[in-house]
């Protein structure tokens, strides 16, 4: 699968494509996906994407 077979219309180099996030059960509850997820958000406006996406692993 690539970015273009979730987001067939969106511009190449525009956004940025997060397809899956797995926590383990033992971290569960500690805040790791708000922390990964903002390291994304710093690390998108670094680069300058002009949105972000998230799959839910469907078409």
């Amino acid at each position: 699968m690539t970015d273009s077979d979730y987001w067939p219309d969106a511009p190449v180099h525009k956004a940025a494509y997060l397809h899956k996030l797995c926590v383990r059960r033992t971290f569960a509850g500690m805040g790791i996906t708000k922390i990964i997820f903002a390291a994304i958000k710093e690390e998108c406006l670094k680069r300058g994407p002009l949105s972000q996406r998230k799959s839910n692993g469907t078409l």
